[in-house]
């Protein structure tokens, strides 16, 4: 089987369907790995949504989201929530550099990557969200919170001195039950 040409090696790949036995297939050999790991790549965009891309946002495995990424993932906006809320710098950089990645895809609460990131802490990813210059500063979830809530409740005093630092924030804005950033950090 090994010489045969490429284009049959690939041939035999698409009858596989199981992405477990196309990368064990992949893995038996160097040659068979540099044919058939893009093909698996592909494979998992087109059929299994892309969950190696999310994978790698969760886990922080920069060089299986760049591949993702080389295979046409589309599903950049729910890695980049996933990288944002795990703390993942290094994919958060990969994935703000997608052209035209959406910077604020919202989550089944309306919450964006930088709320998560204030909400636990992630000053780096914080940072990194904030320095595109092309995030909502005044987001809104479906509790009426913006970052700046998000932060406050978590307690992360770091955080709320990198939001009120950008004067883009609105320190009196009340959430749904009328409470305002201040009431939260001091309760």
């Amino acid at each position: 089987m090994l010489r045969r040409p490429n284009d049959l090696l690939l041939l035999i790949a698409t009858y596989i369907e199981s992405e477990r036995d196309i990368n064990m297939l992949a893995r038996t050999n160097r040659r068979l790995f540099s044919y058939l790991d893009p093909f698996l790549y592909r494979h998992n965009v087109n059929y299994s949504h892309s969950s190696a891309f999310r994978w790698a946002a969760t886990c922080g495995q920069e060089r299986t989201a760049r591949r993702a990424i080389d295979a046409g993932s589309k599903e950049s906006d729910e890695a980049l929530r996933l990288s944002a809320a795990h703390e993942h710098e290094e994919v958060t950089r990969i994935l703000l550099a997608v052209e035209g990645i959406n910077k604020n895809p919202r989550d089944y609460i309306w919450r964006i990557p930088l709320s998560h990131a204030a909400a636990e802490g992630h000053g780096s990813i914080v940072r990194l969200l904030l320095d595109t210059g092309k995030v909502d500063i005044k987001s809104r979830d479906a509790f009426d919170w913006t970052p700046l809530f998000c932060a406050v409740s978590g307690g992360h005093e770091s955080i709320v001195k990198l939001l009120l630092d950008t004067g883009k924030v609105d320190i009196d804005s009340r959430d749904n039950s009328g409470r305002t950033p201040l009431s939260h950090a001091a309760a």
